[in-house]
């Protein structure tokens, strides 16, 4: 019999003591442009895994600082988009998953009727030729535009596809928006306005942003993988060779079925689908 009950209680103290094993925490930081939809992919998740401790943060790391983090173990998932260097992420024990492609688009206030914008239009915009909708049925509306710092990811997509555009300079009437999220709150919000931002943002924005065609091509999944649309940037995970199950699993996720509703459902498409 007390033999019975020690059992009992070593089992007991097993148990409490694999209980207060501690949750790995994974968290998730780097590009800003990628930001949006990894936070949709963590939701969905987290409605799924309710256990899970799953994070996305704030900071925002550049190209190689958040490569120096994941490496330090600071961060378990690193953000990126648009150029990187693979043999790099390699050569330091990462490896690249490759999430979603989404289209970067000029998009307009809701009070702003036109559907589509020739690469002319969009240049004589952008380098104050045009300062208001004229050459629409809105006459009176001011033009407002708004544009991220050149050297952000975006406007160098929108540069290389619409060369016309390196002769546009940041200055008045063009307002410049440090982060993506501050010009897509800008757009939402200024009648006249038109920015360059990502599909994703528009589609969050519960109609208050459309998205413009560029010579009449949409920025529609077809456009971009026949080469019709001609902007748009890659999304990317990048993990150490050695990420845990907690990381592998999200992962899954993101690749599964539930995971690419979540991406179309924010205007991205999964790499390599029809």
């Amino acid at each position: 019999m007390k033999n019975l009950w020690l059992l009992f209680w070593v089992s007991v103290v097993l148990a409490a003591c694999g209980n207060s094993t501690p949750k790995e925490t994974v968290l998730i930081d780097g590009s800003n442009g990628t930001r949006p939809l990894v936070e949709a992919l963590v939701e969905a998740y987290r409605a799924t895994h309710p256990k899970a401790d799953i994070q996305v943060g704030t900071v925002g790391y550049g190209s190689k600082e958040r490569l120096d983090v994941l490496e330090s173990g600071r961060i378990q998932i690193a953000m990126a988009s648009h150029g990187l260097d693979e043999a790099e992420i390699l050569r330091r024990g990462m490896e690249i998953h490759h999430i979603a492609q989404m289209a970067v688009v000029f998009g307009v206030h809701e009070s702003v009727s036109i559907k589509s914008l020739s690469k002319r239009e969009i240049c004589d915009i952008f380098t104050g030729k045009l300062s208001n909708w004229e050459f629409t049925d809105m006459y009176s509306l001011k033009i407002v535009p708004l544009m991220r710092p050149l050297e952000e990811v975006d406007a160098e997509v929108a540069q290389g596809a619409i060369p016309c555009l390196s002769e546009m300079k940041l200055e008045a009437p063009v307002q410049v928006k440090e982060s993506s999220g501050d010009l897509a709150r800008a757009l939402a919000t200024t009648s006249g306005a038109i920015g360059l931002t990502n599909m994703i943002r528009v589609a969050q924005s519960e109609g208050k942003i459309r998205a413009l065609a560029i010579n009449g091509m949409l920025p529609s999944a077809e456009n971009i993988r026949s080469g019709k649309y001609p902007m748009f940037r890659n999304n990317y995970l990048i993990t150490r060779t050695s990420a845990s199950e907690a990381v592998r699993d999200f992962l899954s996720f993101v690749s599964s079925p539930a995971g690419i509703r979540v991406i179309e459902a924010n205007s991205a498409f999964f790499p390599g689908g029809q």
